[in-house]
């Protein structure tokens, strides 16, 4: 059960846990001591299913609040701007220090490069895109901030393990 709880984190997903159902039902309308014990049945039914990862971001917790507000800061510049050239001067500079610094202050944060985290980010407005609209696949990654069609399908497939056209197949069947 500590294991489940270390991994919730990042959120899971339980595809096979259907029969817990019931049980999940009962902490909801149950109450004081008696939600607390069916919670912990439920818990300890849920860390024997196999689950996958919803958030492929693990978050670290950093050692100032001046440390969190410049990594919320960068974070926040990325959300808004993934569409846009962002380089790593840019972020360096957002925050007032230089580019190598940036790079280790980065990955000490999110446990990623700066590029990964970009394209990661990049990848998931493109699954949406993907999903949610009939623009080509040319047009979603030049949305989504890729400079080339060919860099956006080989990241694409890294990170999905499967090609963008595939991806928009099987999630729309």
């Amino acid at each position: 059960m500590k294991a489940l709880l270390e991994q919730s984190e990042r959120g899971i997903l339980f595809h096979e846990a259907k029969s817990v159902m019931p049980a999940l039902l009962g902490v909801l309308e149950s109450h004081g001591l008696n939600r607390m014990l069916k919670l912990l049945s439920l818990l300890e039914a849920l860390s024997h299913h196999s689950g996958e990862f919803i958030s492929e971001n693990t978050f670290h917790k950093m050692g100032s609040e001046k440390s969190e507000r410049r990594i919320n800061k960068v974070c926040l510049y990325i959300q808004n701007k993934y569409a846009q050239k962002i380089t790593l001067k840019d972020m360096a500079d957002l925050i007032h220090v230089t580019e190598s610094n940036f790079c280790k202050f980065f990955k000490k944060a999110t446990a990623k490069t700066f590029s990964d985290y970009l394209n990661e980010i990049r990848i998931h407005e493109a699954c949406r895109l993907l999903v949610q609209t009939e623009k080509t696949i040319n047009q979603i990654a030049f949305e989504c901030g890729f400079e080339t069609l060919s860099y956006f399908n080989r990241v694409f497939l890294k990170k999905k393990k499967m090609t963008p056209s595939t991806y928009r197949k099987d999630t729309l069947q």
